[in-house]
């Protein structure tokens, strides 16, 4: 499924709006330091050359494109795996996702009798106890919030974030879903 770029942008708004809220500028002594704000989105099948600060000449992304001429762009990175789980655990965690043992999105492939090969042992949930980047930036005073797609098995506040906006159903996260009840 692809994500338009009014959807992007309009995350884009959205959070932006909520880190003012969050983490509104304040009056500094002089002498102090600024701790930086920190946005960080993930967005699933959004590749690099799809906004215009990377080169896209198709999509038009002027929020975005002024944030990265304001803040921090980076140009070499990787996904630790090719689905979404792992990644997102991978991103938390700082660990590949073989150190934590969840290798497959949540939910994923079935194992099936038939097939001669079958998957390692993984993991069904982001194991307790890991220690996120959430709770490290809460430790050192930041307000912390996952917005969107969480997928990690668990409410995200479990995993250090101050506050989540995603929507519960039984054992996912579903993008803005609100609380929706399982049929």
């Amino acid at each position: 499924m692809r994500i338009s770029i009014k959807k992007i942008l309009a995350g884009a708004a959205i959070a932006l709006f909520v880190t003012q809220i969050l983490c509104p500028q304040t009056a500094m002594a002089e002498g102090e330091t600024r701790k930086p704000n920190v946005i960080f989105f993930l967005v699933d099948d959004l590749g690099w050359p799809d906004v215009g600060c990377y080169g896209s000449s198709f999509y038009e992304t002027p929020a975005i494109d002024q944030m990265a001429k304001e803040g921090v762009k980076f140009d070499n990175a990787y996904a630790t795996c090719h689905v979404c789980s792992p990644s997102r655990a991978s991103i938390l965690t700082g660990k590949y996702p073989a150190r934590t043992d969840l290798t497959e999105w949540l939910g994923g492939k079935k194992e099936r009798d038939f097939e001669k090969l079958h998957s390692a042992k993984k993991a069904n949930a982001l194991p307790e106890g890991e220690i996120t980047i959430a709770e490290t930036l809460r430790r050192h005073g930041y307000a912390t919030a996952n917005y969107g797609k969480a997928h990690v098995r668990r409410d995200p506040k479990t995993y250090g974030f101050y506050e989540e906006i995603s929507g519960w159903v039984g054992s996912f996260y579903y993008p803005f879903g609100g609380h929706i009840k399982k049929q």
